[in-house]
């Protein structure tokens, strides 16, 4: 099993994926699907405009979440640099 080392100290991938906070994460899927819902209701029971976009959106943080929660902060790609250039700052 691949590990990192924090504060001194390995830990391993299975820990921090055992240390998320899974409660945390079903409550915000939950309310961003009821969003979708209420999204989906608004645009006269269909995807376009609105609904499609925000779920598209959602999929893209979802899929970076894991990424960013299971990395080593102090590696490059967490520096602030690539942050700043993401954000257009």
């Amino acid at each position: 099993m691949t590990s990192t080392e924090i504060g001194g100290r390995e830990i391993a991938v299975g820990v921090k994926i055992r240390q998320i906070t899974w409660g945390l994460i079903l409550l915000l899927t939950l309310t961003a699907c009821f969003g979708f819902a209420m999204l989906y209701s608004a645009a006269n029971i269909g995807f376009e405009p609105w609904a499609l976009r925000q779920i598209e959106r959602f999929g893209a943080g979802a899929v970076l979440m894991p990424v960013i929660v299971l990395g080593d902060i102090r590696s490059k790609p967490f520096s602030t640099r690539p942050m700043k250039v993401l954000s257009g700052s």
